[in-house]
């Protein structure tokens, strides 16, 4: 039988992250809609902390820089706190598809993890598991330099986990990434909110069995 892998993002497919959920959380501040995610994310500072190439400092003043508008008193303290009070809140797991990562390993299939993340993410991952894995692969673009959806961390995501990309299988929750996985030549699947029993369905007519 041909060894199989699935791949599975971190934040939004093993870890909560409920875009909502940022506007609620910037509610406390008074910030817009959007506003918080543009601001943490959709930056350059936070691609270059992706792909190993930037720093927290700079990041952190970007954030600043973009909330500015919205915050009056003193906006470089209140994201200091806005910040902490967010990187405070403990996460929140997907455990179906944890449960399913284990089926899918006892199953005889290979598992791994592909995210785009800060180079840290490996160590406070493996810290924090809500079940005990041993994952086949962890891939992470701070630390390889390339981030989703760019089709060479596939690539990579398909060498390290030692199975030809034409026999990996990616979740993500992002459209965009599914796609690039399938540039790659990899299965995929855009995972949606607690869409668990459809991505065992996905899984099986890929032929995957868990």
């Amino acid at each position: 039988m041909t060894q199989r892998a699935v791949l599975f993002d971190f934040g939004g497919v093993l870890i909560r992250m409920d875009w909502d959920g940022y506007d609620d959380f910037g509610q406390r501040w008074n910030l817009p809609p959007g506003a918080l995610v543009d601001a943490f994310y959709r930056t350059p500072e936070w691609h270059a902390i992706e792909t190993g190439t930037g720093n927290w400092e700079t990041w952190q003043a970007g954030v600043v820089q973009r909330l500015t508008p919205y915050l009056q008193v003193d906006p470089a303290a209140e994201v200091q706190a806005l910040l902490d009070a967010w990187y405070a809140q403990p996460w929140q797991y997907h455990d179906p598809n944890f449960a399913l990562a284990h089926d899918l390993q006892a199953a005889g299939h290979k598992i791994g993890v592909l995210s785009n993340a800060p180079d840290d993410l490996r160590d406070r991952f493996l810290s924090n598991l809500p079940v005990e894995l041993s994952w086949d692969a962890i891939i992470v673009s701070g630390e390889v330099g390339v981030r989703k959806p760019d089709p060479r961390i596939f690539e990579l995501a398909a060498e390290e986990i030692g199975v030809p990309a034409s026999d990996c299988f990616f979740i993500d929750d992002l459209e965009e990434n599914v796609l690039g996985a399938q540039r790659a030549g990899m299965g995929g699947y855009h995972f949606t909110r607690n869409n668990y029993r459809a991505l065992r369905i996905a899984l099986r007519a890929a032929g995957i069995e868990s």
